[in-house]
Formats: C-alpha cells, sequence, structure tokens
C-alpha cells in the first residue's frame, strides 16, 4: 500500500495522510493558530501487540507563510525544475542520491529543553530537519530527521551529527500527484483558516 492515501486512516487530527513501507506522513490539525503547519513523521510495526505499534515518530513544523511559499512554488512549476537540475547534478557527478531541493532546519535550544525535563545526555541542543529531495525509484521523497544540534547566533538550530548521521530519519516517498496533493489540500486548509480568523476579527469590530 505505499504511496497511498489510507482514507481509512483519517482520524479528527489529520488533515491528509500519505503512508509509504510500514511508515506514514501526515499534515496535522491544530498548529495553524500558532502560525505553522505540523507534518507528524511515524514508522510502525504491524506484528507488534495493539498499543505497541508505532516504533517512531518525528514531527516538523513550517511556518504558514513558507508553507503558502512552498505550495506556490509546487504550482510555479519552481520545485520541478529544481528537482530536475539536483538530478542532472547527481547524474553528472556520479551520486547515489539527488541532493534536498529544499531543506528546513528547527529543533529545540539547550534551555529549552531542560524546561521540558528532555535534556538530551551529550548536553547539545536538539536538531530537527525537513527535506524534500527528488527520488531516484519515486520523485518525490520527504524526510524529517533529528539529532544532536547547536545554537547558531541567530537562534537556529544547526546540526552536530556524529559522523555526519542522524540518530533518527523517517524517509516518505510520494509520487507526482500525491505530493501536489499534500500541498493543494493543506492550502485549503489554510485558506480557509485564515477567512474564518478575518471573519470573527470583523464582527468582533463591528460589536
Amino acid at each position: 500500500m505505499a504511496n497511498q492515501v489510507a482514507e481509512k486512516n483519517y482520524v479528527d487530527h489529520q488533515i491528509i495522510r500519505f503512508d509509504g513501507k510500514d511508515s506514514f506522513v501526515e499534515i496535522l490539525k491544530g498548529t495553524f493558530s500558532i502560525d505553522k503547519v505540523a507534518l507528524g513523521f511515524v514508522t510502525y510495526d504491524n506484528k507488534a501487540a495493539a498499543g505497541n505499534k508505532k516504533k517512531d515518530e518525528i514531527t516538523v513544523f513550517i511556518s504558514l507563510p513558507e508553507f503558502l511559499q512552498l505550495a506556490q512554488d509546487m504550482k510555479s512549476g519552481r520545485l520541478s525544475h529544481l528537482a530536475k537540475t539536483a538530478l542532472a547534478d547527481m547524474e553528472k557527478g556520479g551520486y547515489s542520491y539527488a541532493k534536498p531541493i529544499f531543506t528546513l532546519l528547527g529543533g529545540v535550544g539547550v534551555k529549552k529543553l531542560a524546561q521540558q525535563g528532555k535534556t538530551r545526555p551529550d548536553g547539545k541542543a536538539l536538531s530537527r530537519q525537513f527535506k524534500i529531495t527528488p527520488g531516484s525509484k519515486s520523485p518525490w521523497m520527504l524526510s524529517a530527521e533529528i539529532g544532536p544540534g547547536e545554537e547558531t547566533d541567530k537562534g537556529l538550530i544547526a546540526p552536530k551529527y556524529v559522523n555526519g548521521r542522524p540518530e533518527k530519519i523517517i524517509r516518505i516517498p510520494l509520487s507526482d500527484e500525491h505530493f501536489k496533493q499534500l500541498f493543494l489540500i493543506t492550502e485549503k486548509y489554510i485558506e480557509g483558516y485564515i477567512t474564518a480568523k478575518l471573519m470573527m476579527e470583523m464582527q468582533n469590530a463591528a460589536k
């Protein structure tokens, strides 16, 4: 069932979900109010007992403006152009994989981890990255990864992986059609949220 929309698995907190092999990515509801889109990446073991099927989970957050810009870049063909260039560079350089065409740095700083009671054993910040990469077997690959990080002067969390490898990574391949659906459907939800917010503000102003 790889790369199929799991309609039967829709739940109240999901906007849309796409499945990979023993894994899925979902767009989550409930974060528009903090001006973010949340993508949940999950791996699971179907052979495990009920309640213990979930293995790993990584949630990444993209600001609403940045997500809408990505949606526009998808519709304009800019992302496809970048993907073609990355695949050409991969072939020219003899690489096994193409380089990401979009990388989002995120994570949690040392102080905030301490406040949450989630201090890392190595004392570092938590780096969290989201990447869009043109795939070799499927048109698109979405990935989320976490590992040790360090805070920069600009307030970003830069990855400081041991041997250049993240501690956890979840990859979900997408067809071109599902890649478009992910952006278009989420964009409609964002537009609906913004419209409802503006109407509420107008109603409150009129009182």
